[in-house]
């Protein structure tokens, strides 16, 4: 657990140092391109059942991806304003402002 929680803090170090600020996250290799806020739609159904953190962290990598919150449409289509860093996920202080924000 310890070494899975280390290697995860390197990542998100390595990520976070590579990007410069004000540009937009780079996908990860594996995970598929970046999607626009414009993209999501306007008939996005926005729902307050949003699922655990640990429920859409399906990779167990402590963060929720854009991949990962591409299955429920409330939390897609807030995801970039919940993004308070920027880094391209949304960590549990991230994921519970937005769940805050679906539940108004």
């Amino acid at each position: 657990m310890k070494t899975h929680a280390l290697a995860s803090l390197a990542m998100f170090a390595t990520v976070a140092l590579a990007q410069e600020p004000g540009k937009e996250p780079v996908p990860q290799e594996n995970e598929p391109p970046v999607e626009s806020d414009a993209d999501v739609g306007a008939n996005a159904a926005v729902s307050a059942d949003l699922p655990e953190f640990s429920t859409l962290d399906s990779n167990s990598d402590t963060i929720i991806s854009r991949a990962e919150a591409r299955g429920h449409a409330g939390l897609r289509a807030i995801f970039a304003d919940c993004d308070a860093d920027r880094n391209g996920s949304l960590n549990t202080w991230e994921f519970a402002e937005a769940k805050n924000r679906l539940e108004k």
